[in-house]
């Protein structure tokens, strides 16, 4: 799901965290907590850190 989103809308990395944020975030897992985590883990993604989402903007 978020692949497709990410190539298809041509989301930033940051858009993709707040779209994690909205979707993911709950009682056992703050927006807070959410964000922080997507912000570390999204820039360690092959997707992102090969320089593939340069090629799709």
């Amino acid at each position: 799901m978020i692949r497709s989103l990410r190539t298809k809308a041509g989301l930033s990395q940051e858009d993709l965290v707040e779209f994690c944020v909205e979707h993911f975030a709950g009682e056992n897992c703050p927006p807070e907590q959410m964000r922080a985590y997507m912000q570390q883990k999204l820039p360690k993604l092959k997707y992102w850190s090969s320089g593939e989402a340069d090629k799709n903007i």
